[in-house]
């Protein structure tokens, strides 16, 4: 690989992008590890040092600074994998609170509570009920009317 050119990094940490051999993943900014992007070296590197980031398309090519048009690019690219980075941070924190929540619904026991009347099963059409029932929710055609008129019919048959 071939070697920074002498005047160009003066001020601050000198970060290397090269977009044909560079990797995000596994790159470093430096020669022998260049990144792929310049917005993963902002994001990596951080904006607030002087940050030179030299560029080259090719690895024939010589590094370069960046353009300002090129560094603006890199900049907003670099907000956007922040703003990823912070949602997924966001959903583990998220999945992490539900998986708790859930441990300790298993800890949950539901009792009856003694002071009320106990429970009863409720057969729809069961004479003993002592009345009609009220079906809850909405019936999709006239459901509801054919089972209160054979329930009519039904109980009318036990009465005398």
């Amino acid at each position: 690989m071939s070697t920074p050119p002498a005047g160009l990094a003066t001020e601050g940490v000198s970060v290397y992008v090269d977009e044909q051999i560079g990797s995000d993943e596994t790159g470093d900014g430096t020669i022998q590890k260049p990144y792929h992007t310049a917005a993963q070296a902002i994001v990596n590197h951080g904006p607030s040092p002087p940050l030179n980031i030299l560029t080259r398309k090719a690895e024939t090519d010589d590094w370069a600074a960046i353009g300002t048009s090129a560094l603006k690019k890199a900049r907003k690219g670099a907000e956007g994998i922040e703003k990823k980075r912070q949602k997924a941070l966001e959903a583990a924190a998220k999945a992490a609170s539900k998986a708790s929540e859930q441990e300790k619904a298993k800890d949950l026991v539901l009792e009856e509570d003694p002071s009320l009347p106990a429970a009863v099963k409720v057969r729809l059409f069961d004479p003993g009920m002592g009345g009609k029932s009220h079906l809850l929710g909405r019936p999709k055609s006239n459901t509801l009317r054919n089972i209160e008129d054979r329930e009519s019919e039904f109980l009318d048959g036990f009465t005398d």
